[in-house]
């Protein structure tokens, strides 16, 4: 099953071949941000007007700017909300959503061209970390049981609730 659609510009005027793939929770982890950096340097290189450092500084300025840095250590860069982490409080339906919609681009980009192509297989890996993270969250929320059925006096509350701010 093909997920989402080709954009046109892929189909006319560019190649939309992925040149590399990324995690940013891999980017953000001092074990393996580096070579995700060097990844970035790769992709970069030899482009107009772009400067690459030397392969043999990016361990040196990823931990300096990345790991001991204020900005862009800090995920919740604009001040106005919880951090990241678990600030989302999505329902048990949601979380169900992102696990199908995972798997589904999971599938698709485990099979045909695909499967054997090293950025694919690479994707996959990281959606494959995605999916667990999701699995186990879900297991973590519990059964939600089953909604509950429409209660009239709820109902007189919000619209009351409703009414009362004008």
């Amino acid at each position: 099953e093909k997920v989402g659609k080709t954009d046109l510009h892929c189909v006319y005027d560019l190649d939309c071949f992925p040149a590399a793939i990324l995690s940013y929770e891999k980017l953000r982890d001092p074990t393996t941000g580096v070579e995700q950096m060097t990844m970035i340097a790769d992709v970069l290189e030899g482009k107009p007007m772009m400067t690459v450092i030397d392969r043999t500084s990016i361990d040196c300025v990823y931990h300096e700017t990345w790991t001991h840095a204020p900005f862009p250590s800090n995920d919740n860069r604009n001040n106005n909300g919880p951090t990241a982490e678990n600030a989302y409080g999505f329902t048990h339906e949601q979380m169900l959503h992102f696990n199908t919609s995972l798997t589904n681009l999971r599938n698709q980009y485990s099979t045909g061209h695909w499967a054997t192509n090293q950025r694919g297989i690479q994707l996959v890996g990281y959606l494959d970390e995605y999916i667990a993270d999701i699995s186990q969250e879900i297991v973590e929320m519990g059964d939600p049981g089953p909604t509950m059925a429409p209660n009239a006096q709820h109902r007189r509350e919000l619209v009351q609730w409703y009414t009362s701010l004008g």
